[in-house]
């Protein structure tokens, strides 16, 4: 069995966009969890001061995280103009789409950490 890809991007939230990106945030989970069915888990934390909003997905394959660019990429956009990305990681080996937009964010200089290579584990 192929191993699942983990994908955690981290946000720097923008003064004042706080209440705009928690609906923001509402619509796009809403969103994916409606039109994606091969993203098994999303999850999204905000630090304790606020400044910071990661969003955590864990896509069954590279395809489906493909897709999830492909599904959710306007929504994406409208994220980062509230909250620009400071971070990704991806855990296992991404597709193409997630790979193209990971080396963008890259060149744009956001941190990126990369991890294709899956070691034991398991899911349930």
């Amino acid at each position: 069995m192929k191993s699942a890809l983990i994908i955690a991007t981290t946000h720097r939230i923008l003064p004042g966009a706080g209440d705009t990106l928690k609906a923001a945030t509402e619509r796009y989970t809403e969103h994916v969890r409606a039109n994606e069915p091969g993203l098994m888990a999303h999850y999204s934390y905000v630090d304790e001061d606020n400044l910071e909003l990661t969003l955590v997905q864990l896509h069954r394959d590279a395809a489906s995280a493909d897709e999830h660019v492909r599904v959710a990429g306007e929504l994406i956009g409208a994220g980062t103009a509230l909250a620009p990305t400071v971070r990704i990681q991806v855990y296992g080996e991404p597709g193409p789409m997630v790979l193209a937009a990971v080396e963008r964010n890259s060149g744009e200089g956001v941190t990126v950490v990369m991890a294709p290579h899956a070691g034991p584990g398991f899911r349930r």
